[in-house]
């Protein structure tokens, strides 16, 4: 919102909200940060591989997923 999208929470972003995205992606990495970032049955794969780490879950099948993509196990 602050770069003036109030429409596009969602992808496919502009380019200067995705070049933000993924500056603040690196940023975060570097500082050991988690990214947060909310995920679907069939966005969960992609966004884990391009840095996200931190999500919230809607259904326990999207959890069940993304603990399997990541090794985590319970109760974390």
């Amino acid at each position: 919102m602050s770069l003036g999208f109030l429409d596009n929470h969602d992808p496919p972003y502009p380019p200067a909200m995705a070049a933000a995205r993924k500056r603040v992606m690196a940023a975060n990495r570097a500082a050991h940060i988690g990214f947060l970032e909310t995920v679907r049955m069939d966005t969960i794969e992609a966004l884990f591989k391009e840095g996200t780490n931190v999500t919230h879950g809607t259904s326990l099948e999207l959890v069940n997923k993304g603990r399997k993509l990541t090794g985590r196990q319970m109760p974390w």
